[in-house]
């Protein structure tokens, strides 16, 4: 594969697993120098795609990072820029992700400061603390949902509104910083995609558990073209594209990545 990546450092967020783990993976293949992830609660899942990057070449390591931590940004970039002896970030995915289900009807404040503190604070947070080091021609990608821009059902209200907050967010930061920082700021919206372990958060983040039969099989007869779930690499070859030197002109847009899956 073509280095398009070469010399970059990128921060994923929640790469664990999953797309987070997809895109880092694809980073690595595509040449970048260094490759910060992070996770939640699983330092085993964690250390494992950070042996497959340097397996591919690329330097890496994981940090331990709560999205409900507001000092979360700043701990990144300090861990970035000492651990691979640089003075800014190339690439930075906001892909790490809470999604608790609640129906509307017994949604609680509690319920929507958790839902938007971590799917929208921590990656502003983020972003902020990483726009201070990021260098020109920089990428900030925002792994946002298609269900941002499609009606979903009770129990994913806050999720969605969570993202499609987040698809605003990626598209006025363009605005606000193309011009200053020469940096372009998009989102990617998956549709239903099997990762690995098609794993559900059930309130705080390190709450996981398996997504039942029934939730998956619903998923899975969506209406994509092809009548399947996408999977995690899919979605990291477009995350991967946008990071390019030679995808600059892709600024402020929201990537429907859905297989062509019309609705939830």
């Amino acid at each position: 594969m073509s280095k398009t990546l070469a010399g970059k450092i990128a921060v994923v967020t929640g790469a664990s697993r999953g797309i987070g783990a997809a895109i880092a993976l694809e980073f690595a293949e595509r040449g970048a120098k260094g490759i910060a992830i992070t996770y939640n609660s699983d330092s085993t899942a964690a250390e494992a795609i950070v042996q497959k990057i340097k397996n591919l070449g690329s330097d890496a390591f994981a940090l331990k990072v709560d999205l409900l931590d507001p000092e979360a940004g700043e701990k990144i970039v300090k861990a970035v820029l000492n651990g691979f002896k640089t003075n800014g970030i190339d690439i930075l995915v906001n892909n790490a992700v809470l999604l608790h289900q609640t129906p509307f009807a017994s949604t609680t404040l509690s319920d929507f400061r958790i839902m938007f503190d971590a799917n929208l604070a921590g990656p502003i947070f983020i972003t902020q603390a990483v726009l201070k080091v990021i260098k020109p021609q920089g990428r900030i990608i925002m792994i946002s949902s298609q269900a941002s821009i499609v009606p979903s059902p009770s129990p994913f209200m806050l999720y969605a509104a969570a993202k499609a907050a987040l698809d605003h967010l990626a598209r006025s930061l363009a605005l606000e910083f193309a011009e200053e920082k020469k940096i372009t700021v998009n989102s990617v919206m998956p549709g239903p995609t099997a990762t690995a372990s098609m794993q559900w958060a059930d309130g705080r983040l390190d709450a996981m558990k398996q997504l039942d039969a029934a939730m998956l099989k619903q998923l899975s007869s969506k209406p994509t073209a092809e009548k399947r779930l996408g999977t995690p690499e899919e979605i990291a070859h477009v995350v991967a594209f946008l990071a390019e030197d030679k995808t600059r002109w892709i600024n402020g847009q929201a990537i429907d990545v859905t297989g062509g899956c019309m609705a939830w």
